[in-house]
């Protein structure tokens, strides 16, 4: 199993997933600087909590996610979001929106 795992607090403005990574792990982006990532289409899980905090203003999902974990994309500002054709579950509290990016 290929799973993407990354340093906590790594500075990366953008990542760039190979084909074949089939998960990325919780917290991996957790309060990172991140505001780019491509989404390889052998991806099947998102952990909790993994883009919690970033500064991601695109998730253009791909078909093979079945679910939005808890906590995955709170307080990211994003602007445009693609729900895969296959999503079965979006968990409480998946997206929340930070209002005031600058605070």
């Amino acid at each position: 199993m290929k799973t993407a795992v990354f340093e906590y607090g790594k500075q990366s403005l953008a990542e760039w997933l190979p084909e074949g990574i089939l998960n990325i792990e919780e917290y991996a982006f957790y309060h990172s600087n991140l505001i780019h990532i491509n989404f390889p289409d052998s991806l099947r899980s998102l952990g909790k909590c993994a883009f919690m905090g970033t500064e991601l203003k695109e998730a253009l999902l791909p078909n093979s996610i079945e679910e939005i974990p808890v906590c995955c994309f709170t307080y990211a500002p994003i602007e445009k979001l693609r729900f895969p054709s296959n999503l079965k579950a979006i968990r409480k509290v998946s997206m929340t929106i930070m209002k005031n990016a600058n605070q």
